[in-house]
């Protein structure tokens, strides 16, 4: 596999150039110097002389050791790309399904489920399905939005809806988020106290 080519010139692959200006190890502003005053300057410290700055006039360099400097442009990357990935996984839709006929310990097993994905960065999908025995709730979905209800309130303050709930063909859905403030407290070990309908 060949190797990707280095980013920054270094040292004598530094070519076409007569002056640089050049920043020291100690990130000392030297000024405008000639390119083999720079570099004579570098391997008396035992470091390297790196292009960092190629496209300004006069290019600019820095004298540094440069395994240590590209191990840390590489950590840099992979924290950024880390941190990007989790950004984007937190965005992901998560959905909490819940029945007209569900009962109250249930009902808190999903408030709790969707107070732990909303607390991870999640947007969360509540849904209230009328499907196989649910179906007779169809001609009352009163009772669908009632249990919507029951859990919204379940899940406290710090959750707003993005969507409130709306009656879609067999099912009622509404789109949740945690408020700013309830972004910054940690996640709750037990679901609050019900509401009652």
């Amino acid at each position: 596999m060949p190797r990707s080519p280095e980013p920054y010139r270094v040292n004598g692959l530094i070519r076409g150039v007569q002056e640089v200006r050049l920043v020291d190890d100690d990130d000392e502003n030297v000024g405008v110097v000639r390119f083999t005053e720079a570099l004579r300057m570098a391997r008396e410290r035992g470091l390297d002389l790196v292009e960092v700055a190629a496209k300004a006039q006069p290019p600019v360099c820095r004298i540094l050791d440069y395994g240590r400097f590209k191990y840390e442009q590489e950590k840099k990357n992979r924290q950024a790309r880390k941190a990007g990935q989790a950004a984007k996984a937190a965005q992901e839709m998560k959905e909490v399904q819940l029945s007209p006929a569900i009962g109250e310990h249930d009902l808190q097993m999903k408030v709790r489920r969707a107070l732990k994905f909303l607390h991870a960065g999640h947007p969360v999908r509540m849904v209230v399905r009328f499907f196989g025995q649910n179906t007779r709730y169809l001609s009352h979905p009163q009772v669908g939005f009632d249990v919507m209800q029951r859990a919204i309130a379940a899940l406290g303050p710090d959750v707003k809806l993005d969507r409130p709930p709306k009656l879609e063909s067999r099912r009622i859905e509404a789109i949740l988020r945690l408020t700013k403030s309830g972004s910054s407290t940690s996640t709750p070990d037990a679901a609050p106290a019900s509401a009652t309908s």
